[in-house]
């Protein structure tokens, strides 16, 4: 497809995949999908919101 790591993000409802994704280059968004915040390994990720509704307007869309 010819995409950048960078320019490329995950959105999961658990940190090691945003991890994961942050080790791999990416860009990451976190979806606590009503249950607390959880420990994350690395950095946190870039986007973090309360359900897969609020994505959109956390990511300008």
């Amino acid at each position: 497809m010819g995409a950048q790591p960078a320019d490329c993000m995950l959105v999961a409802p658990d940190g090691w995949n945003t991890a994961g994704a942050q080790g791999a280059g990416l860009r990451s968004g976190f979806v606590a999908r009503g249950r607390p915040a959880e420990v994350r390994a690395g950095a946190p990720p870039e986007r973090d919101v309360p359900d897969p509704l609020a994505l959109p307007d956390r990511l300008g869309a």
